[in-house]
């Protein structure tokens, strides 16, 4: 069982929303902070950046030398309803970081990437059914312990799919 609450995951996000700033900086993108706006909350937005809005997700995982590929989570429903963020976030790019802040994918959320996603739900494409994961949250927020299923998206998927996307590589000081 995986224990966690809705502050918790905003705490666990700050170093990838510091990440993506640094990034904006170094690619000279006039990057806003619109993490604290409701009209942006609504749409599950965390800045702006080059005219566009974008949500940043700690999620990225690179695989170790030998096993399968990079894939970030999407997630998609708590308790049987579509409630996961895959759902309702409007913004225009996806910026998903891993843990130790060296790499990052970007996404267009655009209809080339909702199409593969919407018909790798449908269809169960690409080996998906068998990545789905069930897990069980206390989540303090919400007050209740919660079923999230997430679904793991592999890049080369995207990239065998035509979906526009884009790797960044740094390293951590």
């Amino acid at each position: 069982m995986e224990v966690g609450n809705f502050y918790k995951d905003l705490e666990r996000g700050k170093p990838a929303e510091q990440f993506f700033e640094k990034y904006c900086s170094k690619n000279n993108l006039n990057c806003i902070d619109v993490r604290n706006n409701p009209e942006y909350q609504n749409i599950d937005s965390d800045f702006i950046a080059d005219n566009k809005t974008w949500e940043v997700k700690q999620n990225l995982v690179i695989a170790e030398k030998g096993k399968p590929g990079e894939f970030f989570r999407i997630e998609l429903y708590r308790d049987d309803k579509p409630k996961g963020w895959w759902w309702y976030c409007k913004a225009n790019k996806y910026f998903f970081v891993n843990d130790e802040l060296t790499k990052a994918i970007i996404i267009d959320n655009d209809d080339a990437f909702k199409s593969f996603i919407n018909n790798a739900i449908e269809n169960k494409s690409h080996g998906y059914y068998d990545n789905f994961r069930y897990d069980h949250k206390r989540d303090n927020y919400y007050g209740k312990i919660t079923t999230v299923i997430s679904m793991r998206v592999y890049t080369e998927f995207l990239e065998d799919a035509g979906v526009n996307f884009k790797r960044v590589v740094t390293r951590r000081k």
